[in-house]
């Protein structure tokens, strides 16, 4: 079944170029597939176009946007400040996950903990740093979570 609510992104399985649209998984074929709006040319309105996509690489777009105006999505990795009270504000870059029924930034893939703190909250990330950056994501650039 689609998922009409929000739009998802994934890597074409045949082109290696992303695509988005609405989600969906076919059972039968074990496909995962990217449902594309395309303009109809001889008619008014819009078709859609399955395009398989890799089921690794899918990802949700969250209600959020980077400094770019870039939407963010699930797998990205971002760049972005925490400022406390005493200036000691620290830079941090991590990837954007859903998990625990919200928008969270891990420090990895598989790694949520910041040191001896848990992931940060996404919502809360973006509402006290407005310079939140996309760098890049997990299937293209998963270099960038590397500990420097």
């Amino acid at each position: 079944f689609p998922s009409h609510d929000r739009k998802w992104n994934g890597n074409h399985f045949f082109a290696g170029d992303w695509v988005e649209g609405f989600y969906a998984y076919k059972e039968l074929t074990d496909e995962h597939v990217i449902l594309v709006e395309r303009a109809n040319m001889n008619r008014p309105g819009s078709y859609f176009a399955e395009a398989e996509v890799i089921h690794g690489t899918v990802g949700q777009y969250t209600p959020y946007r980077d400094i770019t105006g870039e939407n963010i999505c699930e797998g990205d990795i971002i760049h972005f400040t925490v400022f406390d009270h005493y200036g000691h504000d620290a830079q941090y870059r991590g990837v954007v996950k859903f998990a625990y029924g919200k928008w969270q930034i891990w420090r990895s893939e598989g790694n949520e903990y910041y040191g001896h703190d848990g992931a940060f909250d996404l919502d809360w990330v973006s509402n006290q740093d407005e310079e939140i950056e996309v760098i890049g994501n997990v299937t293209d650039n998963p270099e960038l979570l590397e500990v420097e």
